[in-house]
Formats: C-alpha cells, structure tokens, sequence
C-alpha cells in the first residue's frame, strides 16, 4: 500500500476519465497527488524526481463511486474499497456512532470510504414507524426541537450532511424539516409522506425521493396493477410530475432484484464469509426463503414487479429525471460495495446506456449528494479517490467489478492489497464465530452483603447469534435495600474488541439510591485494558442527594470526571442490562410510567427516558416501551427468567435463560403473582400480545452496547 501522503505520488500511463462535461479521455495520462489531493491532470505533466510512481498503463482511470445509501458499519470498509466505492452516505444511524467514524483520522485507520452522515431520522408521533426516529412534536415544538439538535450539534463542532425523515411523517412536521434544512445548509431526503402528494411535497421544499416504492399508494404493488396499459398510465403521470418538480430520486431496483438473483443460488455466496454472525443469519434466512419461491415457482409477481420498476426507472431517465445509486446495503443479497455495482447493472438492464450511468454514478451523483467541490472529477484541487479498471466503464457497468487499483485520500491500494484485507476480515470473521459458540463463564458482580434472592446468566442474541453474556445477582440487604448487579460481556465483533460492563445500582423506596458503572474494553487474552492508576476507560456513578431527593450523576474516563449534574426527574432504574432491568421493573415499577436512565452513544452521554411498563392480563407477560424500543419480559415463580426480547432499529435481539451456574442459579424473588408468566416460553411470541416490532434490518446487533444504553444492554 502506497501511503506516502506528504510526498507526491504519480499515477502514470492510464486513460483518465475526467468526468468534467465534454471532456474527452485522455490516453497516456498522468496524474499527480500531493497529501491526498489531486495537483495536475494531462498527457504531458512533468513527474518531480522524489514522486513515487504508480504505473497504470492499460487501465482506466476514474473518480472512485458513491453509495447513496447504506446502513454504514466500519467492518464493512474492506467490502467498499475492494468494490470501489470510496465514499457512502449512511441512512439514519445515531449520530453518536457516526459522527466520530466520519472524521479523517477514523476513516484513515483501515482504510475506509468517506463517510456523511443523516441527521436523526424525523417523524411524527402518532404515525412512527422506526422505533429509532426522532418523534417531532407539533409544528412550533418540532422547530425548536429541530434547532435545539442544530445547536448541540454547531457547540460541539459537528454537522450531519443532510436531513432524513421516514414515511409516516405528518405533513406539519414534514414542513418544518424541510423549512430548516435550508437555513442549515443541507438538503433533505426521504420517501414520498403516506398523506402528502408529490405536488404538496416539493411545495414544502422536498425534491429528493428515496425509493420508487413509496410513490404507490397503501397497499398497492408494482405487480397488481390491473393491466400494463393501467399501470403505464399512471407512471406516465408519476415521471410528469417529477420532471416539474426537478426531483432527484434514488430508485433502488434491487430491493426486489435482490430476490431473484438471491433465489437464482445454488450455493451460498463468497461475500457471506466476511460478514459477521447476524448479517449471515439474516442472509442464510432470505437464501432459504427466496429459494422456497422459486421451488414453488412463485416467483412470478417478483419478476412482473421488478420489470415495472425498471421499465420506471428508464423512463424517468428518459424525462431528464435525475437518477442517484443507492444500495441500501447491506441486507440479505445486497453486499456492501458490491451491491452498489448490483444496482448499477440493474440500470443497465432497464435499458440506460453504460456512458450515461456513469455520469449519473460519479459527477451527477457528487452534485446530488453535496460533495461536487471535493469529489466526483479528475481535476485539480479535488480529493483523490479514484478506481483504475481493467475495461472501459462507458461500454459496459461491469468493467467496474473489482477495480484494479483504487486510491482514497491519495492512498494507493493495489489489487493485492484490496483482497488482502477481505480475506483478513472473513479470517477474523471466522475467528469471531469459533469464539461466539465457545462455552464462556463470565465472573460473578461484586455485591454488597445480604440475601441473594436471584442468581443467573442469560446469553443475548440476534438473529441466532451470542452477541453478549450477562451475569446477574439480586441480593436483599440488611437494611431493607435492594442491590441489582450484572457483569455484562459484549462479544468482540470483526471492527471491535470485547468490552466489559459492570453495574451495580440500590433500589429503595422505588429510586435508585446509589449506582456504580464501569466499561472496559478486553485485549486478546481477556484481561481489562486500563488506563493510569488502574482506571477503566469510562465510568459513571450516581448518589441520591438527601435533600433534594435527586440523582446526582458523575462521569469519568480513564479516572477523570467529565462532569457531574443532577437528574431532573426521580430515577427509578439504570438501563444496562436486560436482565437487571426487567427484574427491577417486575418488582418495582408500576403499571405505566418510570424514569430510566442510560448512557448513550460513543461519549456515553446520560439520558432520562420515560418507560411504559404494561403486564398482560392474559399471561402476566411484562413489556417495557420507550423512545428507543420495545421490550417484551417472562418471568417464572422465584424471579427466573424464561424469555425476553427487545425491539430496536438494529432488529430484534433475544435474552434466552443460560445453563453456566447450573445448580448454582437461584430464583426465590417473589414477584407478584400477576407479574409471572403462565403461557409458553418457547411460543410467547404467537400468542397474545404481539412479539416486540423489529425496528430495522442487519444493523450491527453484534456490536451490542456500542450504541444506547449502558454499553453492554445489547441496544
């Protein structure tokens, strides 16, 4: 890997595609790069003595791709680059994650593709659909809310680069995005709103559409339109209206061709290796559906839909329409970087010439998405990220498979060295799973002297994968007080290492009295990495002031306080482990509202949320809902735990009862006897109350903790 950024680097000898309007290719070419910026371009640049020479003779140079859309997960970067694809745009994940990944010295550290990040995805109240969106109030609260989020965001130096909504957002609050994403300096993005027409949508300001599908109506298909001749007429007058309104529109073929090509497999595919346990669950899962249909030859419908769709897309190509690639990876058949290349042949199939694709995949796509001053040209003073392919681009899409060489902020990563690092990340990936499925006994919480009323251990998954290990004790003490304490073990994932969480919070009178919170990352061996005089790298801690009966919290990392204030509300719990929550809510908490406290985000910032606790008259099952998703709760006589479930926009993620105490486990909490769970643990979830909504697909649950929550809850 050439990674000589403050030296100059030429690249030498290939055809390069400028990109810039009514240029020609210019064969023979050189280009000169200086600290990850292109210096000159032309067939007869002089190569400084001290430059390091990078031959492409016989390739074809162009500006690397970019992927409208995806669910950006840092594991992936190897996928990207190997693909090409040298700069993503993510969808909706929370900026606390994604706003340190998106800078330089981050996205430098594999490498990766750059990255821009969404602002929290907006909707309204009463018609959400996203368990993660960010619920806007009436039209005045909703601006404040909005500036309230603009204002954290300019006091700590940072900036989403565009505003999303999602589709159930109400036409008031729909409004309100759109109004201050402009004084912001960002565009907004999102499907066409369930309520509003295309008219009234770019009347308030939207002109960007994710996704063809959210044009038809409730409950329409591509596939039931009565006739071609029904259907024609009413695509006819979907392309007139976003021609006037000059929209731009990302249409995501592959969200169905994804189900043909995944059916079409005999075997599973290559990019499986190098994704983590919970992507390969959920694809195994579609591999094994989608096969179903074509073994039953139900694939008809499919087929009818996605020739719909492309015949769409053509046509609004045709209108002038202006076309964005987006994958939406990754989820089951649409790979991180190769699924962008998948929907570019998609447009190809639809009939758009190659030449044209091209140009709607880099320079159109850069100007789309804000980035045309740093990306998308050969030219002097734009950001070096460029793909070198053996074949010419314009006469055929697939020339862009596998690029020979691909340069991001001006470091050359030969072909060698893209497979070098996939095949490091399907090695580590395998190491990660032999790890997973390895019996692992995690230590008991330190807990303060008394009667322990409940012992256990209890694995977390997602999509049939141990994400963490969770050992909890209750102990009764003396004085009348209740201890919750869990050592909680978050497996390492193929971008992390494993991490500890230990909490231990009192109980009395229904408050949290006192907490202790600690978070380390472990090295290879297991042991905790700890900082100067022995301290982990995050720790909270919490004492309920006497006087004014409010929770003051402290923070520390690596043994300094970042701050220490007073919650506003009285706190009846501190989120960071399943297990520990539900036991405190099943015991404490009444029917309806409590404050729960958690840590959130990579600076692991407190928050107060409100939780609903509801106990079903039908089975007594427990479910505790919040801003942040659901849970659903089973609790036997004693206080064992016989299920739980928590809904979130990473997806669904099981708490399945462990066996590792074996006859050491102990369960004489007693509960309410409605609080006990009389139906069938190993069928809860089809009966009754409807299991917890899956928030979101193949969102990292692996990297359970990283996001909300205490570190180690799994959310």
């Amino acid at each position: 890997m050439h990674v000589l950024l403050l030296e100059v680097i030429a690249l030498v000898g290939a055809t390069v595609h400028t990109m810039e309007p009514a240029t020609a290719p210019i064969e023979g070419a050189t280009v000169l790069i200086e600290d990850g910026v292109i210096l000159e371009v032309g067939a007869d640049v002089a190569v400084p003595e001290n430059a390091e020479i990078v031959d492409l003779t016989g390739l074809h140079l162009i500006p690397g791709l970019m992927d409208g859309s995806v669910t950006f997960d840092a594991e992936h970067d190897a996928l990207y680059l190997s693909a090409g694809i040298t700069l993503v745009r993510d969808s909706g994940s929370p900026i606390g994650q994604m706003l340190p990944e998106s800078t330089t010295s981050m996205r430098d550290r594999q490498p990766g593709p750059n990255l821009l990040v969404a602002s929290p995805v907006f909707s309204s109240g009463a018609t959400a659909t996203r368990e993660d969106a960010f619920l806007l109030d009436e039209p005045q609260k909703a601006a404040e809310q909005i500036a309230e989020l603009v204002g954290l965001l300019q006091n700590a130096s940072a900036h989403v680069d565009y505003f999303v909504f999602e589709r159930g957002i109400q036409a008031p609050q729909h409004s309100v995005v759109c109004g201050a994403a402009g004084p912001y300096g960002v565009d907004v993005w999102g499907p066409l709103p369930e309520r509003l027409s295309l008219e009234d949508a770019r009347a308030a300001g939207q002109r960007s559409l994710i996704g063809l599908d959210s044009l038809l109506k409730k409950g329409q298909r591509f596939e039931t339109f009565e006739s071609d001749e029904a259907f024609d007429r009413w695509m006819k007058g979907q392309v007139g209206t976003l021609k006037a309104g000059d929209w731009r529109v990302e249409p995501f073929l592959m969200g169905t061709a994804r189900i043909l090509r995944t059916a079409a497999l005999d075997e599973e595919p290559e990019a499986l290796g190098a994704l983590g346990g919970l992507y390969r669950t959920i694809w195994r899962t579609d591999i094994e559906t989608f096969g179903m249909l074509r073994a039953g030859d139900a694939l008809g419908p499919v087929e009818l839909s996605l020739e719909r769709q492309r015949r769409f897309t053509k046509a609004l190509f045709d209108a002038g329409v202006q076309l964005v690639p987006a994958s939406g990876a990754p989820s089951g058949g649409i790979a991180p970087g190769a699924g962008l290349v998948d929907e570019l042949e998609e447009w190809s199939l639809a009939g758009i010439p190659a030449e044209a694709i091209l140009d709607l995949a880099i320079p159109k796509s850069a100007q789309a998405l804000g980035v045309r001053t740093q990306f998308g040209q050969i030219t002097p003073g734009r950001t070096a990220s460029l793909i070198a392919c053996a074949s010419d681009p314009r006469r055929s899409v697939t020339a862009l498979r596998e690029p020979e060489v691909v340069v991001v902020r001006g470091r050359v990563l030969e072909r060698f060295h893209l497979d070098e690092a996939v095949d490091a990340l399907v090695k580590r990936q395998t190491r990660i799973e032999e790890q997973r499925s390895r019996p692992i006994l995690v230590e008991a919480p330190p807990m303060p002297d008394g009667e322990v009323l409940v012992q256990g251990t209890a694995d977390l998954m997602a999509y049939g994968s141990r994400t963490a290990i969770e050992r909890y004790t209750v102990v009764k003490m003396a004085d009348g007080g209740m201890a919750y304490g869990a050592r909680v073990l978050v497996l390492p994932t193929g971008k992390s290492l494993a991490r500890e969480l230990l909490l231990v919070q009192i109980i009395r009178d229904g408050l949290v009295e006192a907490f202790d919170l600690t978070l380390v990352e472990l090295d290879a061996s297991g042991k905790p990495v700890l900082f100067e005089n022995d301290q982990p790298a995050f720790a909270a801690r919490g004492r309920l002031a006497e006087a004014t009966r409010k929770l003051a919290i402290s923070r520390y990392r690596t043994g300094i306080e970042i701050d220490s204030k007073a919650a506003e509300e009285a706190i009846a719990a501190i989120d960071g482990s399943t297990a520990i929550l539900g036991l405190i809510g099943a015991y404490h908490f009444p029917v309806g509202n409590s404050f729960v406290a958690a840590f959130d985000g990579v600076a692991m910032e407190p928050l107060v949320d409100r939780v609903r606790m509801d106990v079903s008259e039908e089975d007594g099952r427990i479910s505790m809902n919040d801003t942040r998703g659901a849970r659903v709760y089973g609790f036997g006589p004693g206080g064992e735990l016989r299920f739980a479930a928590r809904a979130q926009a990473g997806g669904r993620l099981d708490l399945q009862p462990g066996t590792a105490l074996g006859d050491r486990a102990v369960s004489e909490l007693e509960l309410p006897e409605e609080r006990l769970f009389t139906g069938d643990a190993d069928t809860w979830y089809q009966t009754g109350a409807a299991a917890p909504k899956e928030a979101g697909a193949a969102k990292d649950a692996e990297g359970a903790g990283q996001g909300t929550g205490a570190a180690g809850d799994g959310k």
